[in-house]
């Protein structure tokens, strides 16, 4: 299977963490669009909620009354930037749905920078959480840990998207030995 440098990055990375195991790689693989498939609606709501955020005009209404925030430039910032990430993990993750279906390394590659791309947007709005006074670090530690786990996850199940094995025909099965007979002579 050709490398590509990322999933160099990814293998050394977690290295010294406990390999999973054959069955729990197939399963993931197998099931995997449908993680790709919730990330994209969950990527599509955040995108909702960041465009609805940023169509107010500056200020934030609490019960009809208007409240001041101090720094609104650094959370429409981070609203901006949550807007460009979010379409960028639309994209991908949207992107990687079928091929993983089929099991193809493309469908890896989009999987993978994906959560690149997620790691950034969560690492990035967590940081920028420390300058808007709305300080969570505890859900922040738990966003990066959860993305960090999804990359281990993938780096695992790397294997199981091997571009030789999904292009390759698979011979058919025989029974018996008439039967290969009687295949042969139907493909002539």
């Amino acid at each position: 299977m050709k490398r590509f440098p990322f999933a160099k990055t990814l293998k050394a990375l977690y290295k010294p963490l406990p390999r999973m195991s054959k069955q729990s790689r197939q399963a993931v693989a197998d099931n995997l669009w449908i993680v790709a498939a919730v990330l994209t609606v969950v990527a599509a709501l955040s995108l909702s909620s960041a465009l609805s955020l940023l169509s107010q005009a500056g200020h934030i209404s609490l019960f009809g009354v208007t409240i001041f925030v101090p720094n609104i430039a650094i959370i429409r910032l981070q609203q901006i930037i949550t807007l460009i990430f979010a379409v960028t993990e639309i994209i991908l993750f949207g992107l990687a749905i079928s091929p993983l279906r089929q099991k193809q390394t493309r469908g890896w590659l989009f999987a993978t920078a994906g959560v690149v791309v997620t790691f950034f947007a969560t690492a990035v709005t967590f940081i920028l959480s420390f300058f808007t006074h709305y300080y969570d670090v505890t859900a922040g530690v738990v966003a990066i840990a959860l993305v960090a786990a999804m990359g281990y996850v993938l780096s695992e199940i790397e294997s199981e998207f091997d571009s030789d094995k999904a292009n390759k025909p698979t011979a058919p099965k025989t029974d018996t030995p008439d039967q290969a007979k009687a295949e042969n002579k139907a493909k002539k």
